[in-house]
């Protein structure tokens, strides 16, 4: 039995695309997960808004930030301060690039 290596296995998906089939299910495709993360993100931005409003005064810990999809939004949502947790050297080093405000 081969053992599994959790930061090898997404270091190598987020090499191979750093876009939403690199987190997402690889098997269906880019179109696809493009798809469901448009999805995910109309659903998240409803929920987030029933229960806050004013999103500048938060403090986000993303734990698992990936390719930063859920960073994004906060950031569109005018979240100041927030702080990216992820297994992988790939998502710490182009999430520090990609948002150098935030920490990771």
């Amino acid at each position: 039995m081969t053992k599994f290596y959790p930061r090898d296995y997404w270091e190598k998906r987020l090499r191979a695309s750093f876009k939403s089939d690199g987190v997402g299910y690889s098997v269906l495709g880019k179109n696809y997960n493009d798809w469901l993360y448009k999805i995910r993100r109309h659903v998240f931005l409803h929920n987030v808004s029933i229960i806050y409003q004013n999103f500048r005064d938060l403090r986000v810990l993303d734990v698992g930030s990936g390719n930063g999809f859920y960073l994004e939004i906060w950031k569109d949502l005018g979240v100041k301060k927030a702080v990216g947790i992820d297994i992988t050297e790939i998502s710490v080093r182009t999430l520090s690039r990609k948002f150098p405000t935030y920490q990771f």
